[in-house]
């Protein structure tokens, strides 16, 4: 009956402010003056004035109830509408069928290899969930789904245990053990590799993967973290939003590629030098920025001569970059996109906001916790209006240095998530530097 059919699905944005301009009113507690607040007639759900307009996401449900009509959904709304076939959001691999509906599309993600292809269930020795931990204060570690960070990576900063004398089963974590994290978005889909001396458990929200003697465990931890992927993992999860889950029998019948011994060795062997090599790139580049802060905090204790104020227009130009829409981002773009995080581009476009990169740039993030980066002259990049860009027009500060005092003041100040570093409090901002030549040296 599905076979032919098909949904459209609505989906709203999941920050305050998106939701406010997707629905076009707000609430009010504020007392006096309680209830909702008009921003915009039907936001971006119809036209108030023309509830039969096209191009909305109302016209959209309307058109989902004709099936001679071809859906159209437009650029604009293609963020928050979509059209799935009804029969892709059943899932119909197990044997007992599941009556509930994914609002995404179900899809198998599949490794395409010459070697034959096995379900995973019949590659381990043990294959559970992990069981509910009741918490004490015995010597059992107890590893919570968001512990488990992906590769070899753990995080402890918190540790918790099991309670006195619970009885542990063949789920007591061993060596080369494969910790598949099943619950939550941003975190179904991690998959953390078990290498630990001591006795572990895991809580009820990860699957524990135990090979037999035909595969090797990292060779297993590579082709589910590297060959399919966290992302192609997590949209196996199924469930409301916020607490979806990848159900065990989901697990089970991944299917891998199974290479001979020697071909799984290699593998392994060629993954590990890559790691080897990124470790020791990292290494140098956190070596370079340890050197660097020492050199900066070492200029900062010599005599000040300049007392400097980043108001001042004719030694500084300060802006914000204007807002980018997700379905304004290019695949394959080659202007890097810079938001909030201003380490790692939000996306790429071919766009410009501004076309003289003869200056370094100094980016900030506004929003989120407070980041500062350094754009060599030449680069080319797009700033959204969650980051700040910094250029030094005076002779009396060297660039790279001013980018270490904008991250020094604004740590002093706070800057953060819910104390934003807006232009106007950036622009507060003063200072004292060292003689330029004491800098650039």
């Amino acid at each position: 009956m599905t076979y032919n059919q098909r949904t459209a699905v609505i989906l709203s944005p999941s920050d305050d402010k998106g939701q406010k301009d997707f629905l076009g009113y707000d609430w009010s507690s504020r007392k006096g003056d309680e209830g909702m607040k008009i921003i915009t007639k039907g936001g971006k759900l119809y036209i108030h004035d023309d509830r039969e307009a096209e191009g909305t996401l109302a016209h959209v449900v309307r058109q989902s109830f004709d099936d001679n009509c071809d859906i159209f959904i437009s650029e604009e709304n293609s963020k928050f509408a979509r059209v799935i076939r009804t029969s892709d959001m059943l899932d119909f691999s197990r044997v007992n069928f599941n009556m509930a509906i994914n609002i995404e599309k179900n899809t198998t993600s599949k490794i395409k290899s010459k070697y034959p292809m096995r379900k995973l269930e019949t590659l381990a020795s043990m294959l559970r969930a992990g069981r509910a931990p009741v918490y004490g204060s015995s010597s059992v570690q107890v590893i919570k789904s968001g512990q488990a960070r992906g590769f070899h990576e753990f995080d402890f900063t918190k540790r918790y245990y099991l309670a006195q004398g619970v009885e542990l089963d063949d789920r007591k974590l061993q060596k080369g053990d494969i910790l598949i994290n099943s619950v939550g978005v941003g975190t179904a889909g991690r998959v953390t590799a078990f290498n630990l001396d001591g006795d572990y458990v895991t809580d009820s929200m990860i699957t524990i993967f135990r090979p037999n003697d035909e595969v090797l465990s990292e060779y297993v931890l590579n082709i589910l973290a590297i060959g399919l992927g966290f992302k192609a993992l997590e949209k196996m999860a199924v469930g409301a939003t916020g607490q979806v889950n990848i159900q065990l029998e989901t697990i089970k019948t991944l299917e891998i590629p199974l290479p001979p011994m020697d071909i799984q060795r290699k593998i392994v062997q060629e993954c590990e030098e890559i790691d080897a090599q990124e470790s020791q790139t990292l290494e140098t580049i956190n070596t370079c920025r340890t050197e660097i802060e020492k050199i900066f905090t070492e200029i900062d204790a010599l005599p000040a001569i300049h007392k400097m104020s980043l108001d001042d227009k004719s030694s500084f130009s300060l802006m914000i970059g204007k807002r980018v829409l997700n379905s304004e981002l290019i695949t394959g773009g080659l202007i890097p996109v810079y938001s909030a995080n201003v380490f790692e581009p939000f996306g790429y476009t071919n766009n410009l906001l501004f076309d003289d990169f003869s200056r370094d740039s100094i980016i900030w993030g506004i929003d989120g916790d407070f980041m500062v980066n350094f754009i060599t002259s030449g680069q080319k990049f797009y700033p959204t209006d969650h980051c700040g860009v910094l250029r030094v027009l005076t002779q009396s500060v060297n660039p790279r240095y001013m980018a270490h005092i904008l991250k020094r003041e604004g740590n002093s100040k706070g800057f953060s998530r819910s104390y934003r570093a807006s232009l106007d409090r950036i622009s507060s901002i003063k200072f004292e530097v060292a003689d330029i030549d004491a800098q650039n040296n």
